[in-house]
């Protein structure tokens, strides 16, 4: 039989003669081979009981050539190896010992496994009669992210540089002690022997210490800045029914606060606020946005109509926006619809080719003049036709804005300024003060007024100047005035004032304030455009706010009347 098979002779007997039988059993399992490698590690012990600073990592061990850490097992051939260590200045290495020999030696045996220790104690100090010795012990604390080790840190005694915990035998004297702090850490002052500024006195026969720690810097927390928007809901609603602002901000350190502001007392501090509305027009908000660090304002607008007649409740406003704007510049056209159906579909024609069936769109043109827009807007069945308009003009020559300081004229102008006090009385006289101003200022100013009356696309009737250069009055309108009903106040110089004709934006504030039959001063229009930021909407809707204001003092609502920077001042 083969080695894998087990033989077993049996004999059987009965009463006759007996019987062999010979039975073989075969293992079907084959024996595991015998080892071929066994194991080894070494293990450090480090003592450091006489201030010895040194962990286990600090000291190279070896099995044969091949460097190893504590703890570490290799798998070896069977036979004899040796280890070994490289140890360090200030420490005693004790003998090998588990299973290696004093001196290192150690047998691996197939499928055994074996270790070798060695222990390593810091020295005593030793301290002569006429020396003293010195050391200087860093501790580094990183409880805020911080990843350096006390070993990146240099420590200096004098000028020589020390280790943490390396002892130096010092004539006596006084010493001065110090480190290298690295970014990111602070460091404490300087103790144990040392004064705070790190000054030691090394005495003979003595050991003294000297103690710092390095503690990481808290973390800075950055943020992106704190911008945001708000929006009115709905953008365009009928007198009576509420408007819902909201305001979206982002960025910045969170835990926002919001304070709202706007037109008909509109006010609140929360994120979202609501507002009726009992007069129509444009209503312009504002909400101051805070993070507890910095603060931004936005703004938004809704337009509040009155119920017009409409087919079947259908509504519809056309708008451009801006309502003026130079060559080449993008104007959004844009339809707004209410009722119907709820399902609308848009078709726009106009000048210059203008043409989609979108809601708003974007167009820009390359030549000047005035723009219209037509909008159908079909909805169950009914069609509205709405038409808005832009103004295009050309780019105009850069215009640098100076702030002037009031100085009476010397050029024999005349001034809005020094327009006299006549009371509520007094009609007729002021008429034929202000006939007679308009004359002697025709006189005076012609070629500037036609200047700047070609550049509003007015005639001379309908703009006059009075007085110099670095003050203006704009008459925005006819020059026939219904003399009776005009009342004439005290008007107050501004301190600074910014030149009427220096920005197509102070041109529209005054085509505005001639719609509503309004003559008004320089610095009225300066202060208006200081209050609102040169915003136009909210400037459009304040020169309107200030006309009824005045209107509301006049018999004859036909009548002219008359806006100083007084009369600006007590309306805001």
């Amino acid at each position: 039989p083969s080695n894998n098979a087990t033989v077993v002779n049996v004999q059987r007997a009965h009463n006759g003669p007996s019987t062999c039988y010979h039975i073989v059993f075969k293992n079907k399992k084959t024996p595991p081979p015998a080892p071929q490698t066994g194991t080894l590690k070494l293990v450090k012990t480090v003592i450091n009981d006489n201030g010895g600073t040194k962990n286990v990592s600090d000291f190279v061990l070896f099995i044969e050539n091949t460097q190893v850490t504590s703890g570490q097992v290799l798998t070896l051939s069977p036979k004899e190896y040796s280890v070994r260590e490289n140890n360090l200045g200030g420490y005693t290495a004790g003998s090998w010992g588990g299973d290696c020999s004093a001196h290192g030696k150690v047998t691996v045996e197939a499928g055994k496994h074996k270790t070798c220790t060695i222990t390593n104690n810091d020295n005593p100090i030793v301290v002569t009669p006429q020396m003293g010795t010195l050391k200087i012990v860093k501790t580094v604390i990183n409880d805020n992210g911080g990843t350096k080790n006390v070993s990146d840190f240099a420590l200096f005694i004098e000028n020589t540089q020390v280790t943490s915990g390396q002892i130096l035998t010092l004539p006596a004297n006084t010493y001065s002690v110090r480190e290298n702090n690295l970014s990111g850490y602070t460091a404490s002052s300087w103790g144990g022997d040392c004064s705070a500024n790190g000054t030691v006195v090394v005495e003979n026969g003595k050991h003294k210490t000297c103690t710092i720690t390095n503690n990481d810097n808290p973390q800075v927390i950055t943020h992106s800045p704190l911008e945001g928007y708000c929006v009115a809901n709905p953008s365009l609603v009928e007198i009576d029914e509420q408007v819902t602002w909201t305001a979206y901000p982002q960025g910045g350190k969170g835990n926002y606060t919001y304070t709202w502001s706007g037109w008909d007392n509109l006010s609140g501090n929360s994120r979202v606020t609501h507002k009726s509305y009992t007069y129509e027009g444009k209503k312009p908000s504002q909400v101051v946005i805070s993070d507890g660090t910095s603060t931004i304002t936005v703004k938004c607008t809704t337009t509040v109509e009155k119920e017009e007649e409409e087919h079947n409740d259908l509504k519809v406003v056309c708008e451009a926006n801006p309502t003026s704007a130079y060559v080449n510049e993008d104007i959004e056209w844009s339809a707004s619809a209410r009722g119907g159906n709820g399902s609308y579909r848009y078709t726009w024609t106009g000048t210059d080719n203008l043409s989609s069936s979108k809601k708003s769109f974007e167009k820009s043109y390359s030549n000047s003049g005035v723009k219209s827009g037509t909008v159908k807007v079909y909805s169950d069945g009914e069609t509205i036709t709405k038409t808005c308009k832009v103004t295009i003009k050309e780019e105009p020559t850069p215009v640098v804005l100076t702030t002037e300081t009031y100085t009476p004229p010397t050029n024999g102008g005349v001034y809005l300024n020094q327009v006299p006090y006549t009371g509520v009385s007094g009609n007729m006289k002021v008429s034929m003060f202000i006939l007679g101003l308009i004359a002697w200022s025709t006189l005076i100013g012609y070629v500037l007024v036609k200047r700047k009356a070609d550049k509003l696309g007015l005639s001379v009737g309908q703009f006059i100047t009075v007085g110099g250069m670095g003050n203006t009055m704009a008459f925005a309108g006819p020059v026939q005035m219904q003399a009776p009903s005009i009342v004439v106040e005290p008007l107050v110089k501004a301190p600074e004032v910014i030149a009427v004709d220096a920005t197509d934006f102070m041109g529209s504030l005054e085509a505005r304030a001639r719609d509503s039959r309004m003559i008004i001063s320089a610095d009225a229009l300066s202060m208006i455009a200081a209050v609102t930021g040169r915003d136009t909407t909210e400037a459009h809707a304040m020169v309107d706010t200030l006309a009824a204001k005045l209107r509301s003092t006049v018999t004859d609502q036909n009548d002219w009347v008359i806006a100083n920077a007084q009369k600006v001042s007590s309306i805001i």
